[in-house]
Order: C-alpha cells, then sequence, then structure tokens
C-alpha cells in the first residue's frame, strides 16, 4: 500500500511539472504570437506613414511645378524680360520702346558691348537703345536672381524651368553674347548660377531671323 501512495505521489509530482511546462509553453506561444501582431501592426503603421509621407511629397511636387508655371508666365508676359530673351534668341529684331515712344532695330551682336559696360564711340552710341538693353536685361536677371533664391530654400525645382530657359541661358553664353561682368557690376550671383547651370551643355547659336 504504501508503495501506491509514492507512485500515486510521484505521478502528481510529475502531471503538476507537465502541467507547468505546458502552461508556461501556452504562455511563451501567446507571448511570441502577441509579439508577432505587435511588429505586423508596427509594419503596418510604417507602412501607412511610408504612403502618407510619399502622398504630401507628390502634393508638394505638384505646387512647386504650378508655382515654376506661374513664375514662367510672369516672365514671358513682362515685356522688359521677354525683350531680353528675344535679344538672346533673334539675330535682329525691332522692339518697342513703351518708356520712350520708339523702336528700336537691335541686332544681337550689339548686346555684348552694351552688357559688357564696354566704351563705345560716340558717333556708335544710341542712348536710348542702350538703355533700352540694360534694362531688359535687368528686368530679366530681377526674375532669376528670385528664382535662383527659390531654388536654393526648395520651393522651386529646377526640373521645371529646364524647357522654357535652357536655350535661353546656352544662348547667353556664347561667346558672341557672353556678359558675365553684367552679373558682378549688379550682383546677380544668383541669376549667374541659375544661368551657368541650365547653360552648362553645348549652346545652340539663334536661327531665326
Amino acid at each position: 500500500m504504501p508503495s501506491v501512495l509514492w507512485y500515486l505521489s510521484q505521478s502528481i509530482g510529475i502531471l503538476g511539472t507537465l502541467a507547468v511546462i505546458i502552461g508556461g509553453g501556452i504562455a511563451a506561444y501567446k507571448a511570441i504570437d502577441e509579439l508577432k501582431r505587435a511588429r505586423l501592426q508596427r509594419a503596418d503603421e510604417l507602412e501607412q506613414r511610408r504612403e502618407a509621407l510619399e502622398q504630401r511629397k507628390q502634393e508638394f511636387r505638384q505646387k512647386q511645378a504650378m508655382f515654376a508655371r506661374d513664375i514662367i508666365k510672369d516672365i514671358l508676359t513682362d515685356s522688359r524680360a521677354s525683350d531680353a530673351l528675344m535679344m538672346l534668341d533673334f539675330d535682329e529684331y525691332d522692339y518697342n520702346d513703351a518708356e520712350k515712344n520708339k523702336m528700336h532695330h537691335i541686332k544681337r551682336r550689339e548686346l555684348q558691348r552694351v552688357l559688357k559696360l564696354e566704351p563705345i564711340p560716340e558717333s556708335e552710341r544710341d542712348r536710348d537703345k542702350e538703355t533700352f538693353i540694360s534694362k531688359s536685361f535687368e528686368r530679366l536677371y530681377d526674375y532669376l536672381e528670385q528664382v535662383q533664391n527659390l531654388i536654393d530654400v526648395g520651393v522651386l525645382n529646377i526640373t521645371d524651368l529646364e524647357t522654357t530657359f535652357r536655350y535661353y541661358m546656352r544662348n547667353a553664353l556664347e561667346t558672341d553674347v557672353e556678359h558675365t561682368k553684367f552679373f558682378a557690376d549688379f550682383d546677380y550671383t544668383g541669376a549667374e548660377r541659375f544661368m551657368r547651370k541650365l547653360g552648362s551643355l553645348p549652346a545652340v547659336t539663334a536661327k531665326r531671323p
């Protein structure tokens, strides 16, 4: 009889140990399962945040493109600035000087000596024309100075401006037109950087009359 009690006590002990082990295993399983769920939830939250961030980036990029479009429109509809762009494009053209109520026939080859502030023989001078050329480029570079500042702070993306301005900036760096001294004299450091950035590819000579 004592031996039966001993075996019974041993069995109870073993069953108790098994119960503890099984209970511990269940608890461990639950802990692992909860950990997996927490990881999945965390991954899902991170994915949602990533998608939200990507959406905000796209929205900001769209706003940049729209802002660039508005700035391009402002420049092209400003008579002074658009005249300066035409001077970089056309070999010669007649420009209306509304301030003086007169027309100026300007040749591309005349730009450099005016913008470089080179001495011009008095017999060849046309002060109204020179003023018109200078003021037109001052207006254009005022815009480009602001544009480059906005690019520097991330408000504008230069890729949105390349299609419109690369051609003109290339022409501005042509040897017969190049006038970087004008930037130094009028402190257009931003406009010069914009020009050199977009004009870094081989220049295209103006072909239209």
